[in-house]
């Protein structure tokens, strides 16, 4: 697998130290980065909002974002990108795995988590194998998981096909989104039937600040 990607932060711009403290550390890496801001909470356009119901301008913006992301890996060469959201700030722990765990990804994986989430959720030490560093999640409802295979939006890697799938589905949906993008993605994985895999140790620290908005 190709081991070069790009990093896609998404990024609300009042949140200005969070944007310093990612350049500060993402300048002295050898990844190309991208941080995300064209959709604003304070100023959403009518027709965006239009696609939501029941939901928060915050969260309809970081949606957005991740939506933008999607459409920009889907029309790149690129194999993958990796999404952060600005609270995942990758550090040397990251810096020193993330090629190993590249290599043991399956070359079919469609979405791959390496942050625990919101939800601190992990793989439970009764699944985990020695040596074993990246394991299929499906999506089901479980203890340690969550509601399926999502672990939120903070650090995950999207194929190319997925991104593409998944922004195709988004602009042919007629029915508006009452939710978030880490449940919608759920729904998704659900829909399309998506290879989704977790990393087993983490490999990025997230949710680092009081708030993540």
């Amino acid at each position: 697998m190709n081991k070069k990607f790009k990093t896609y932060i998404v990024h609300f711009e009042l949140l200005e130290d969070r944007k310093k403290n990612l350049e500060t550390v993402l300048n002295n890496q050898e990844f190309e980065y991208e941080f995300i801001t064209m959709y604003d909470r304070r100023n959403l356009q009518k027709e965006v909002v239009n696609k939501f119901k029941g939901i928060e301008n915050k969260f309809i913006a970081n949606f957005m974002s991740h939506i933008e992301i999607y459409k920009t890996i889907s029309e790149s060469k690129d194999d993958y990108g990796l999404v952060l959201e600005d609270d995942s700030i990758p550090d040397e722990k990251f810096n020193n795995n993330v090629h190993d765990y590249l290599n043991k990804l399956p070359r079919e994986f469609d979405l791959f988590y390496i942050s625990p989430g919101k939800g601190n959720f992990h793989i439970p030490y009764f699944k985990r194998r020695p040596f074993k560093k990246v394991y299929k999640k499906e999506n089901e409802v479980t203890k340690w998981g969550g509601h399926g295979a999502s672990r939120y939006a903070d650090a995950y890697f999207i194929s190319n096909k997925c991104a593409s799938l998944l922004y195709d589905d988004f602009i042919r949906c007629n029915d508006k989104i009452d939710t978030t993008i880490d449940w919608w993605k759920n729904q998704m994985i659900e829909k399309f039937k998506l290879n989704v895999y977790w990393a087993e140790p983490t490999i990025l620290n997230t949710n680092i600040y009081e708030t993540s908005f």
